[in-house]
């Protein structure tokens, strides 16, 4: 009885072992995948300055807010005077009449009916530039 014990406790230590060698592997390789999607993503955002302001009446019927200023907009290297923005609205409705730079996301499909192009608002922060 005692060998069985022993056998016993000798396979629950290496079913343990290999158990966390196998989860730190996997836990390695997820935490690579993840952050090599964080960084994709992060690609995919561009920071455009300018103006808040709450959006009113439109024609395009699109964004909470609009952004007037210049963009510098690394997927198509064109410089734009506004934007409608979607994003947090309480956020958004902080930064109202302040020069703000913007890490934002064109959306896709974006401009319709002769609207401006459509922002996914990642992160805003207060322009300290001098101008």
């Amino acid at each position: 009885m005692n060998k069985k014990i022993i056998y016993i406790i000798i396979l629950a230590i290496l079913v343990i072992t290999v158990g966390g060698v196998y989860y730190r592997s996997w836990e390695a390789q997820h935490t690579y995948q993840k952050n090599n999607t964080e960084t994709s993503l992060a690609l995919d955002y561009n920071f455009y300055t300018g103006t808040i302001a709450k959006t009113g009446i439109t024609t395009y019927q699109y964004g909470t807010h609009t952004l007037t200023g210049i963009a510098i907009d690394k997927a198509q290297h064109t410089i734009k005077n506004i934007y409608a923005l979607k994003g947090n609205t309480e956020e958004l409705n902080a930064y109202i009449g302040k020069d703000v730079i913007l890490t934002a996301k064109k959306i896709p499909g974006y401009p319709i009916e002769g609207g401006p192009d459509y922002l996914d608002v990642r992160a805003i922060e207060i322009n300290q530039v001098e101008k």
